[in-house]
């Protein structure tokens, strides 16, 4: 599953001036994310410190500062208690962060943040649960070797002009159960890394690498996550917005990823990149010039391989590789398997 981890600042009320604008925006954000948690899209998480840093800083309980806060912004469409429940729900429901990474324990020093997330209007304790998380999911991001390390986002409140946040700093401290963080087990060590950062789910999506998910994939659950965010990015760069839920529904052969395997695809960024194309083509029903129905034989008036009600389908992906499909009775695709140039077979 997708997972995205909510930074601690998120939760608490805006520090800086407090503008009507930006408190609706703070409203806004609680529940756009709540609607994203309920819908199931993407497992989140928060840091096991921010309840500890909210407290700290007197940001929670929320329902005080949130009165004061809709007050001063004279905001009446929405009243304290309302607010908070949402916030705290979130909260309730989230995932731990160090258990879901499996990093217990994190310390450094000389931390530099571009863009910086811990703006100064922060208290301290925030600034500081913000900094740990940013750096623990830059860490495990940069080694770790599997989807939830490399896909995980982190939510901020604000939008910026760049998906990515970069981190430096020296690392003095690092506890996990972890075996892809041996590159960090001489310390004390200077580390640079980044995370993707969004404000919204539309944000996260687009700031995912489809072909890293593909190129990690062991299962066809991966697998299926991977095809689902090429064709969301593909949709949105033709100004074509889809809901997460409302992409096409497909179906993938047992076999399937075996091939996808055989054929290098998770190997040359070049080709796998090319796979996932003509697989978000061929369920938008794009680019049909290079497709073709399969045929029980090489006659142009051969009958096509047939599976009942579903009919065979081959589509170039390079000169050399091709993808193997069934537009099935219903119109759902199901991809059988990558195969080289004169493979003529499909999974049935």
């Amino acid at each position: 599953m997708l997972n995205v981890t909510i930074e601690p600042a998120f939760f608490a009320p805006p520090f800086e001036t407090r503008t009507r604008e930006m408190v609706l925006s703070y409203v806004d954000s609680l529940l756009a994310w709540k609607n994203v948690q309920d819908a199931g899209h993407v497992a989140l998480c928060v840091s096991e410190r921010t309840s500890e840093a909210l407290l700290l800083s007197k940001s929670y309980p929320l329902r005080p500062w949130l009165r004061e806060l809709l007050a001063e912004a004279r905001v009446i469409e929405y009243d304290a208690n309302t607010i908070a429940v949402v916030a705290e729900t979130i909260l309730g429901r989230a995932l731990s962060l160090e258990q879901a990474i499996r990093v217990t324990d994190l310390l450094a020093e000389d931390l530099l943040m571009t863009p910086n997330l811990a703006h100064d209007q922060l208290p301290p304790e925030i600034r500081a649960a913000t900094e740990r998380v940013v750096l623990m999911l830059a860490i495990v991001r940069a080694f770790g070797t599997d989807a939830s390390a490399k896909a995980n986002g982190i939510v901020i409140r604000e939008s910026r002009n760049v998906p990515v946040v970069s981190i430096r700093g020296l690392v003095t401290i690092l506890e996990h159960s972890r075996a892809d963080l041996e590159q960090l087990s001489d310390l004390p060590k200077i580390f640079e890394g980044s995370s993707i950062i969004c404000a919204n789910f539309h944000d996260y999506l687009m700031a995912l690498d489809e072909y890293i998910l593909w190129q990690i994939a062991e299962s066809g659950e991966e697998i299926e996550l991977a095809i689902k965010a090429a064709q969301y990015k593909a949709r949105a760069s033709r100004g074509e917005l889809t809901a997460w839920e409302r992409l096409p529904r497909f179906r993938q052969h047992a076999r399937f990823i075996d091939s996808l395997k055989a054929c290098g695809t998770q190997a040359d960024v070049s080709l796998g990149r090319s796979c996932l194309r003509a697989i978000s083509e061929a369920l938008d029903g794009r680019q049909m010039a290079a497709t073709h129905v399969l045929r029980t034989g090489q006659g142009a008036n051969d009958p096509p391989v047939m599976r009942g009600a579903d009919v065979a389908w081959r589509r170039d992906i390079d000169y050399e590789y091709h993808l193997h499909y069934w537009i099935c009775g219903g119109g759902e695709l199901e991809f059988s398997c990558i195969v080289s140039h004169n493979d003529f077979g499909i999974h049935g």
